[in-house]
């Protein structure tokens, strides 16, 4: 059974995955049917539809490197809010979240993936399942 930390970063990662694959398919409708230049609205719809599966598999792996999956969730999370959110505000009123608002969220999406990638890499050598048992988890 998952102890209180984990749970609550599944419960947050599957909310968002929620969260965003709304977002994302309303950004969607409003690209395409909005008017005028939806160009920002598309990509940020993209990026929420794109990321929304992958907190669903971040939340259905965690428990195989808890600390590095559920920081990169974390990270996913913000990022995403940042650029699409940026591109979304840009869309909505002309003007950005913050001068590197997009810019930020993109790197923090790129850093969020490179984490998945070195998590699986300590999974597959058998590292990240051994993390728990210096950590005090009963396995």
């Amino acid at each position: 059974m998952p102890t209180a930390a984990p749970r609550l970063l599944i419960a947050l990662f599957v909310g968002f995955a929620g969260a965003l694959g709304a977002a994302g398919v309303v950004g969607a409708a409003l690209a395409a049917h909005g008017g005028g230049d939806g160009k920002f609205v598309a990509i940020a719809a993209s990026m929420a539809l794109f990321h929304a599966p992958a907190l669903l598999a971040l939340a259905a792996v965690l428990d195989r490197s808890r600390r590095l999956l559920g920081l990169a969730g974390m990270v996913m999370i913000v990022g995403v809010i940042l650029f699409s959110g940026d591109l979304a505000t840009r869309s909505a009123t002309g003007h950005s979240l913050s001068a590197n608002a997009a810019p930020t969220g993109g790197l923090m999406l790129i850093l969020s993936w490179l984490m998945v990638m070195v998590a699986g890499i300590l999974i597959a050598l058998g590292i990240g399942t051994r993390w728990h048992a210096l950590e005090g988890d009963e396995r």
